[in-house]
C-alpha cells in the first residue's frame, strides 16, 4: 500500500470533496436550463477515476487514520443520485443508475480486455505494464457495479425509513441515508474486491473512515443546497412504495411510464376544462403542452405549439413574461405578472409556478379587471352601459329614503322590458344595449321631472324610488314610465317597439331595501303572469307569504331572547390519522310549540329579513365563549368554523365586531375560522375582499364553503384572502360513480395545493370517500362517516378520549 505524504493532507482531503461536491451541486442547479446530460456525462468520468485509485493510492490523514481518494467520486455519484431521486423522480434516478452502471461496465470489459492481452503469448507490452494491475483493476469494477445497485436500494430505505422516524430532522434523516450507503459500499467493496490481501483490514478501515467523513460533509450540503438554493425542504418520505418504484424504473420501464402516462392524461384533462390558460415549460424553454385556452387566445392550434421555445411564442413586448419564466426557473419560486401586449390591445395576467419539469405558465386576459381596476369608484355605483345608478347604488338610495323618511312612506317600481332577449337573438346584442341605453333617457327624464331616483338594477330591470309617494302616485310614475318605454325605440335608423311590465310596492316603517325590491319583484312577476305590458301592485297573497317570513321573523326574536337557538359541532377530522382537528359549529332551533325546525326553513327567512345579523352575531359568541370555557379545562382549544351569509359580510362594523368578540372572550384569533361562500365573496366590491384580507391578517382563518358550486376562475382564487377551500358535497358523493366528479375533486385538490390552500372536503359518508380524498391528497375530512353533529358536552368527550374518529 503506496501513502501519499502532503503538509496537510486533511484540508487537502476535504478541499478536493468539497470541488467534486460544487462539480455536481452546480451542474445539477443548471439542469433548468440545460437538463441532466452534462450531469451524466461528468459521473460516467468518475467511475475510471474512482477504479483506479481505489486499488492504487490511499491518504495518511493523521495519527494513523488513512482513507482512499476513491470514496470521493463515489460519494460525488451518490449525492448525485440522491439529490437526482429527491428533487426529479425514479426515472430519472434509473437514467442516473444507468449511466454510471454502464461506465462501470465499459470499464471493467475493458481493463479484462487490455489484461488478457498481456497475458497472451507474443503481446508486445512496450511500457512493462503489470498485466495483473489491469485483471485487478476488472474485478475492483465488477465488484464496484453489484455494489452500486445494493447502495441505490439502500440509500432508498434508509432515507424514506429515517424520513418517517424523523420528519422534523432533514440533517439527520439525510446523514443517515448518504452516510449509511456509503459505509455499507466501504465493507461491501472492499470485502468483494480485496478480502485475500494481507492488508485487507487497513483497505477497509481507510474506506469506511473516508466515506464516514464524506458522508457526512455531503449530507450537509444537499440539505444547505436543498434549503437555500433550492428553497426547499427536503420532502419526509420519497414515495409510499420506494422500492417497488426503483424497482419498475429500473425493470419494468414501460409500465412505470405508462402510468405516469396516464396521470399526465388525467392532469391534461383538468386543465382543458379550467377557465385559464395553461402551458407547460420544460427548463431548456420549450413548450411541452398548451390547453385550448391558450391556443385560442395566442391564435395558433394547441398542437403547433408544442416544440416551440419561450422566444418564438412570446411576442418582443412580451420580455416581461420571458423574464418571468426564467426567474422562476432560476429561483424556484412563483412569479405573478400583469403586462399590456400593444399588438393585441389586451392585458394578460401570467402567473408562472416552477416544478420539477421546468415551470408552467397560467394567463389570462384580464383587460376588462384592469379597466374596472382603474374606474373602481365609478364601477362600484355606476352601471356602465346606462351611466344609471346600479343595484349596489339602487339599494343604498333606498336605505336612505327609509332612513331619511321616519314615517316610511314612499314606494318602489320595478320596470322590466319585456321580450329584450329577443331583440338580443334577432338583432344582437347592439340593438339590445341601443334600447337599453335610449330607456335609461327617458327614464330619467321622467325621475328628474318628478323628483325620483331611477337606476338599472339587472339586465333588463330598472327601479324607480319614489320619496314620500303615496300607492296612488307610485301607481301614475309607473304608468308613465311604461308609456315612455312603449313608444319605439330607434337603432340603425330603424324602430324597433317594445312593451314594460312594472311591479311596485310601498314602504313601511319595518321595510329595508331587499324586502322593497323583492315585494316589487313578486308584483312583477305578477303583472307578466296577467299578460305584461302592465302595472302591477304588491298583491295579498304574496302579502300573506310575507307575513309567514315575518311571522318566523318574529319567532326566531323571540327564539333568541329566550335561548332556544343552540348549536351542535361536526368534527374535523385529519384525513391521514382520523384525529380530531376542528369543527363546525351547525345552528340549531327547538321551538316549544313548533318542535325542532329546520336551518332550511329559517336560514333564507333569517337572510332575507336582515336577522341573520343578530342571529350570527349569537353563533359567534357562544361559540367563542365555549372555547374561552374549553382553554381554561384543557390548556388549549381546536378551531371552531363559523358560517357568514353575505348580509353579514356587508355590514360595515363587521370587521370590528369580530375583532371584539375575540377581545371579550379572551379567545385567540387563531381558533376562530369564518366560513364564507362562493357567492357571497364573489358578488360584492373589492371592498368586502379588503376588509377580509384585514381580518385574515389579524389571525382569524378564512375558508371558501361549497367550492365548486359557484363561478370562480384560478385567476381570481390567488387574489382572495382565504387559507382553506371547502370542496362541496356535491362533488364528494359523485366521486365514487363519476369519473368526471372524481377528477374535478382530484383537479379543486391539485390546484389547492398548487394555491398553498388547505383542501376540507365535506359530506364524506362512506370509507371508500374518505380513501379516495385521503389518496388525493385531501388534508381534513367532514361528514357521517367519522360524525354527525353533536352538541358541545358529547364533543368535549370526543376531546377527552383523544383517540381517532375512525
Amino acid at each position: 500500500m503506496a501513502f501519499m505524504a502532503d503538509p496537510r493532507p486533511i484540508l487537502v482531503f476535504l478541499a478536493e470533496a468539497l470541488g467534486l461536491a460544487l462539480i455536481v451541486l452546480g451542474l445539477f442547479r443548471l439542469r433548468w436550463r440545460f437538463g441532466l446530460t452534462p450531469l451524466y456525462v461528468v459521473l460516467g468520468v468518475f467511475q475510471p477515476i474512482q477504479a483506479v485509485l481505489a486499488s492504487t493510492v490511499y491518504v495518511a490523514l493523521w495519527h494513523g487514520m488513512v482513507v482512499s481518494p476513491s470514496t470521493l467520486p463515489f460519494g460525488a455519484s451518490l449525492l448525485a443520485l440522491f439529490l437526482v431521486y429527491v428533487r426529479e423522480d425514479a426515472l430519472e434516478a434509473r437514467k442516473l443508475i444507468y449511466g454510471v452502471l454502464f461506465a462501470n461496465l465499459t470499464m471493467t470489459i475493458l481493463l479484462w480486455v487490455v489484461s488478457r492481452h498481456l497475458h497472451s503469448a507474443g503481446t508486445l507490452n512496450l511500457l512493462s505494464v503489470d498485466g495483473a494491475l489491469f485483471s485487478q483493476g476488472a474485478r475492483v469494477t465488477a465488484v464496484g457495479t453489484v455494489a452500486l445497485v445494493l447502495d441505490v436500494l439502500l440509500l432508498v430505505v434508509l432515507y424514506t425509513a429515517a424520513g418517517r422516524l424523523l420528519p422534523r430532522m432533514p440533517v439527520l434523516r439525510t446523514w443517515i441515508a448518504l452516510t449509511g450507503a456509503l459505509v455499507f459500499d466501504a465493507f461491501a467493496f472492499v470485502t468483494g474486491a480485496f478480502f485475500e490481501r494481507p492488508d485487507y483490514a487497513d483497505l477497509l478501515a481507510a474506506s469506511v473512515t473516508g466515506k464516514a467523513i464524506v458522508g457526512t460533509l455531503y449530507s450537509l450540503l444537499a440539505v444547505g443546497y436543498l434549503r437555500y438554493v433550492e428553497h426547499t425542504a427536503a420532502p419526509t418520505t420519497l414515495m409510499d412504495y420506494p422500492l417497488r418504484d426503483v424497482f419498475y424504473s429500473l425493470t419494468y420501464r414501460d409500465k412505470f411510464e405508462a402510468e405516469r402516462a396516464h396521470r399526465e392524461s388525467e392532469l391534461r384533462q383538468v386543465f382543458e376544462r379550467i377557465t385559464d390558460a395553461y402551458i407547460a415549460i420544460d427548463p431548456a424553454g420549450t413548450v411541452t403542452y398548451a390547453n385550448a385556452k391558450a391556443a385560442d387566445i395566442i391564435g395558433v392550434p394547441a398542437a403547433a405549439l408544442v416544440g416551440r421555445t419561450v422566444e418564438q411564442l412570446v411576442p418582443r413586448e412580451g420580455i416581461p413574461l420571458r423574464m418571468a419564466i426564467r426567474k422562476a426557473m432560476d429561483t424556484q419560486r412563483a412569479v405573478e405578472i400583469e403586462e399590456h401586449y400593444s399588438s393585441l390591445g389586451r392585458w394578460f395576467e401570467s402567473r408562472v409556478f416552477p416544478s420539477a419539469n421546468g415551470v408552467t405558465v397560467y394567463f389570462q386576459d384580464v383587460t376588462d379587471r384592469v379597466a374596472q381596476r382603474q374606474g373602481l369608484e365609478r364601477l362600484a355605483t355606476i352601471d356602465e352601459l346606462t351611466g344609471l345608478p346600479n343595484r349596489a347604488a339602487m339599494r343604498g338610495r333606498i336605505d336612505r329614503m327609509l332612513a331619511e323618511r321616519g314615517d316610511g312612506t314612499g314606494g318602489i317600481a320595478l320596470l322590466n322590458l319585456d321580450r329584450l332577449h329577443q331583440v338580443n337573438d334577432t338583432l344582437g346584442y347592439g340593438a339590445g344595449d341601443a334600447v337599453l341605453t335610449q330607456a335609461a333617457a327617458r327614464l330619467s327624464g321622467i325621475a328628474e321631472a318628478h323628483h325620483c331616483v331611477v337606476g338599472r338594477v339587472g339586465g333588463d330591470d330598472f327601479a324607480l324610488v319614489c320619496p314620500g309617494c303615496n300607492l296612488e302616485e307610485v301607481h301614475r310614475l309607473a304608468t308613465l314610465a311604461t308609456q315612455a318605454l312603449g313608444e319605439p325605440f330607434q337603432f340603425d335608423g330603424e324602430p324597433i317597439y317594445m312593451t314594460c311590465s312594472a311591479g311596485l310596492t310601498l314602504a313601511t316603517q319595518d321595510s329595508d331595501a331587499l324586502r322593497l325590491l323583492g315585494e316589487s319583484d313578486l308584483a312583477l312577476n305578477l303583472a307578466k303572469q296577467q299578460g305584461r305590458n302592465r302595472v302591477a301592485a304588491y298583491s295579498t297573497e304574496q302579502a300573506r307569504a310575507i307575513a309567514h317570513r315575518v311571522a318566523i321573523t318574529a319567532r326566531m326574536r323571540d327564539a333568541l331572547d329566550h335561548g332556544h337557538f343552540h348549536f351542535h359541532l361536526q368534527p374535523l377530522v385529519a384525513a391521514a390519522t382520523g384525529h380530531i382537528t376542528g369543527a363546525e359549529a351547525l345552528l340549531r332551533w327547538t321551538s316549544p310549540d313548533m318542535g325542532v325546525v329546520s336551518p332550511a326553513d329559517f336560514i333564507s327567512v333569517a337572510e332575507e329579513t336582515g336577522f341573520i345579523v343578530p342571529l350570527g352575531d349569537w353563533v359567534l359568541h357562544a361559540v367563542l365563549a365555549l372555547q374561552a370555557q374549553w382553554m381554561r379545562e384543557f390548556g388549549g382549544a381546536r378551531p371552531i368554523s363559523v358560517n357568514v351569509s353575505a348580509v353579514q359580510l356587508r355590514r360595515p362594523t363587521f370587521e370590528d365586531d369580530i375583532r371584539k368578540a375575540l377581545r371579550l372572550a379572551g379567545v385567540p384569533a387563531e381558533q376562530l375560522k369564518l366560513e364564507i361562500t362562493e357567492s357571497a365573496i364573489m358578488e360584492d366590491t373589492p371592498n368586502l375582499v379588503a376588509m377580509l384580507r384585514r381580518v385574515r391578517d389579524s389571525g382569524v382563518r378564512i375558508s371558501l364553503d361549497d367550492f365548486g358550486t359557484g363561478y370562480s376562475s384560478l385567476a381570481l382564487l390567488r387574489h382572495l384572502p382565504i387559507d382553506e377551500i371547502k370542496i362541496d358535497r356535491v362533488f364528494v358523493a359523485g366521486a365514487m360513480e363519476d369519473a368526471y366528479a372524481a377528477t374535478l375533486c382530484r383537479a379543486i385538490i391539485t390546484m389547492s395545493r398548487e394555491l398553498r390552500f388547505a383542501v376540507v372536503a365535506e359530506g364524506v359518508e362512506t370509507a371508500e370517500q374518505a380513501a379516495f380524498l385521503r389518496d388525493a391528497g385531501c388534508d381534513t375530512l367532514q361528514g357521517f362517516f367519522y360524525s354527525r353533529a353533536v352538541a358541545p358536552p358529547d364533543f368535549r368527550q370526543f376531546l377527552l378520549a383523544g383517540a381517532p374518529l375512525r
